[in-house]
């Protein structure tokens, strides 16, 4: 818990200089109180996915953890497909295919010198 503070509290020392440097000097706009709550819980869910991650990272270790790069890219894909419409294009599924052939092959409790 207190590495993921310490990364959220550090990503927040970085950007708060650049957004008051890059930021207009102009009158803050009128924004209903609901928009308010979804950045609360934009902010809360972005703590509780480092939280998450290095709870993986202490329970399953470095190569486990590396793997979740490929369902969050696949995952991402099918999303967008679902929420914007996005086609699917057969360059798109090859890719998804190929990246799940890649976690087949490096998918754990397979020795090295155990043949396939």
């Amino acid at each position: 818990f207190e590495i993921a503070t310490g990364e959220t509290m550090g990503a927040v020392a970085f950007m708060v200089p650049i957004y008051a440097l890059t930021m207009d000097a102009g009158p803050i706009p009128d924004v209903p109180f609901s928009a308010y709550w979804v950045i609360g819980a934009l902010l809360s869910f972005s703590a509780l996915e480092v939280w998450l991650y290095f709870s993986l990272l202490r329970k399953g270790g470095p190569v486990f953890v590396s793997q979740t790069g490929y369902v969050s890219v696949t995952s991402g894909v099918i999303w967008g497909a679902i929420l914007f419409g996005e086609p699917l294009s057969p360059w798109l599924l090859a890719s998804v295919a190929i990246m799940i052939t890649a976690l087949v092959l490096v998918a754990p409790g397979r020795s090295q010198t155990e043949p396939a």
